[in-house]
């Protein structure tokens, strides 16, 4: 994911998605000082299950920021909008974000195409990255009942019901 960030247009595509009125997304502030921490949200209401996004500075980190603002937030928008399953897509190597689905209580899903959606496209990735395939990723790939490879050309997905 941060290698997108260097693609030309990539932060101005990210940023119309955030002001699109198909989204609803909330900034998370430190209570005693107001300092931005990050944001988390619905990237797409229209979706039948909305994908609940959160990023936290790096600074913020590790820190139970994104936890408790997230139950809350997922909280809220069940009691407001009476729904109540929402999914995640994660990155394979995004592991601070795994153990904190986990946490919240979202399981195993399967695997979800991000960047990738031509079948040519994954078998490159998964062939140029095959050498990141250790105990980490197979222990990975049990937990999603996936092929060890998949996880190198796809995202992780998890859902939970409220």
């Amino acid at each position: 994911m941060k290698s997108l960030f260097a693609k030309p247009g990539f932060k101005d595509e990210l940023w119309q998605e955030y002001l699109s009125g198909e989204s609803l997304y909330y900034t998370i502030v430190k209570k005693e000082d107001n300092a931005f921490i990050g944001y988390c949200g619905v990237k797409n209401l229209n979706r039948k299950i909305w994908e609940i996004a959160i990023e936290i500075k790096s600074d913020y980190c590790h820190q139970g920021y994104g936890y408790r603002a997230l139950k809350m937030y997922m909280e809220t928008i069940a009691d407001i909008s009476n729904r109540h399953e929402f999914a995640s897509r994660v990155d394979t190597d995004n592991i601070a974000s795994q153990n904190l689905m986990e946490k919240l209580g979202f399981q195993p899903y399967g695997l979800s195409e991000f960047l990738f959606h031509r079948e040519e496209d994954k078998l490159a990735a998964e062939e140029e990255y095959k050498d990141k395939l250790d105990e980490r990723y197979m222990a990975l790939a049990r937990k999603f009942n996936v092929e060890p490879r998949k996880l190198l050309s796809h995202v992780l997905e998890y859902r939970i019901r409220l």
